[in-house]
């Protein structure tokens, strides 16, 4: 006869390693200017990536950011047209998805201009 063992160990959990960029905020200080804080909440370093901003229906030109460290944050700062109230102000990092990240489904921030 064989004789047989059957043991179970809790469930480990292995961190991702990768970078993960979310927009963290977005505000309207001035006509023409918004000002968004970006944050890579992930353990390493996302290499350069752009920033963009739609105002209503109107996407604007992205902005080059050179990258950003672990667990940081930046505050950029996006020129394009002055919103009227109840429009939509949806800027997003990484809008062609070419860093790597942890999670894709959080690099975009609305909010309707008040």
């Amino acid at each position: 006869m064989i004789a047989t063992a059957k043991k179970i160990s809790r469930a480990c959990r292995e961190p991702d390693h990768r970078p993960n960029l979310k927009v963290k905020s977005l505000t309207h200080p001035t006509r023409h200017r918004y000002n968004a804080v970006v944050v890579n909440n992930g353990i390493t370093a996302a290499g350069p990536f752009e920033l963009q901003l739609a105002v209503g229906s109107k996407l604007l030109d992205p902005v080059s950011i050179d990258g950003l460290a672990p667990h940081s944050q930046r505050l950029v700062t996006l020129h394009g047209p002055n919103c009227t109230p109840g429009t939509s102000l949806t800027v997003t990092a990484d809008p062609l998805n070419l860093v790597d990240e942890r999670n894709e489904l959080d690099n975009a921030f609305t909010k309707l201009c008040g």
